[in-house]
């Protein structure tokens, strides 16, 4: 199992990245949302993923999600 934890915030956030297949997505909520997107997008290029990343608010709750796009074909 791929794994990883992500500290964020000062929390250590335990991302299962073999069950982010494409077309899925994970949420982390956070205040910090520049340094959070900084983490994501750094451990997202380490595994070659395409993502597309944004910062918003989910059901009341600012944070960062990331999408899996499809991977390129060739």
């Amino acid at each position: 199992m791929d794994d990883e934890f992500i500290q964020s915030e000062g929390r250590n956030l335990k991302i299962a990245w073999d069950k982010f297949v494409p077309h899925s997505s994970i949420f982390v909520p956070s205040q910090n949302t520049d340094d959070c997107k900084k983490l994501l997008k750094r451990a997202c290029n380490k595994r070659k993923f395409r993502t597309r990343i944004r910062v918003g608010t989910w059901d009341g709750v600012r944070g960062v999600r990331v999408w899996r796009i499809e991977d390129k074909k060739g």
